[in-house]
């Protein structure tokens, strides 16, 4: 059993209106909560990564500075009280002068059947779509895995008893998944499109970490205190790891998000032989198309957009998982 977090109606009045501060799975399920009964108005959200989500269900997604400009009566934290941002989210809302009375949570989770381990409930879908092609323990490559449970696309397959490899080039992050995620193969190695040393721009915010200098810059314009350091990296390509740990197969599934880097190391990949039969990658909805070009002489085709995060399918599957409807 895995908790699912409620909004805190014990700590709203109705018909009040309510900031949440995060742009993720949690945020979703708020906004879905309130809107079904009318109990609350939710005016806009916040989130650190507002330049990536316009919009979750049809609400804006602003710059957390927003909260010193705009009117409501309550900041709802929107995200779950284990999770790695929530202290990070408070002392936020603290230094924004934000009173502590304006400032509300849940921190007591209900017991729930199934939860989400994803950033917008993508492996919810993933772990469905395997169950409607009668796949029972698919495996899988998780590439710029960040953390064993939190925002993971692939931790919900680990506790379903699926195994697979998980990549990051932070050492620092990769020491969860030892602890946590034993029975998969955990890998302190850069993907990126050739093998070579390169440099691996670490950030003290970890999410933000890359290898592209760009990205290093845009960064560092929005905020020149951003603490980092220059780490020295050994990067592989996709089909390298796919060649010493998958014996040249690839897995069922791939899961992608490498900062920048997700289009170029995709289109490297050899599909010709074998392809997954989904993969999960970040695409910025300026970028849709472009990657909809590339992915589909590869055999995929979109399925679903959740968030910043798009699941693609084989399409010589898409008949069978429609015909479940």
């Amino acid at each position: 059993m895995d908790n699912f977090h409620l909004f805190p109606f014990d700590k709203i009045p109705k018909n009040s209106t309510v900031a949440l501060y995060g742009a993720a799975f949690v945020a979703d399920l708020y906004i879905r909560q309130v809107s079904s009964i009318n109990y609350c108005k939710v005016a806009f959200l916040v989130d650190r990564n507002y330049e990536k989500i316009n919009f979750i269900n049809d609400v804006p997604v602003l710059c957390p500075d927003e909260l010193l400009k705009r009117e409501y009566d309550y900041v709802v934290i929107a995200v779950r009280p284990d999770s790695l941002n929530f202290s990070s989210i408070l002392q936020s809302c603290r230094e924004l002068g934000i009173s502590s009375h304006k400032i509300a949570y849940n921190d007591t989770p209900l017991i729930f059947a199934q939860s989400t381990y994803s950033q917008f409930g993508e492996d919810m879908v993933i772990s469905e779509l395997f169950k409607i092609l009668k796949i029972e323990r698919p495996n899988y490559i998780d590439i710029g895995a960040f953390h064993p449970l939190n925002a993971s696309n692939t931790a919900l397959l680990y506790k379903q008893g699926c195994r697979g490899v998980n990549i990051e080039a932070n050492a620092d992050l990769l020491k969860n998944f030892h602890l946590q995620r034993p029975n998969d193969t955990n890998l302190n190695v850069a993907i990126s499109t050739e093998t070579r040393e390169d440099v691996f721009y670490k950030f003290a915010e970890t999410s933000k970490s890359t290898l592209l200098p760009h990205n290093l810059e845009y960064w560092k314009n929005i905020d020149p205190n951003l603490k980092f350091e220059e780490v020295r990296v050994q990067t592989i390509t996709v089909d390298e790891v796919i060649k010493e740990y998958f014996n040249g197969v690839y897995p069922a599934f791939v899961s992608i998000d490498i900062e920048g880097l997700d289009y170029d190391v995709l289109k490297r990949c050899s599909f010709s032989q074998n392809t997954p039969y989904l993969i999960c990658v970040e695409v910025e909805d300026t970028e849709m198309s472009k990657m909809n070009a590339m992915l589909a002489p590869k055999g995929f085709t979109p399925y679903c957009k959740m968030g910043v995060n798009t699941i693609y399918i084989r399409a010589c599957l898409l008949p069978q998982i429609l015909g479940e409807y």
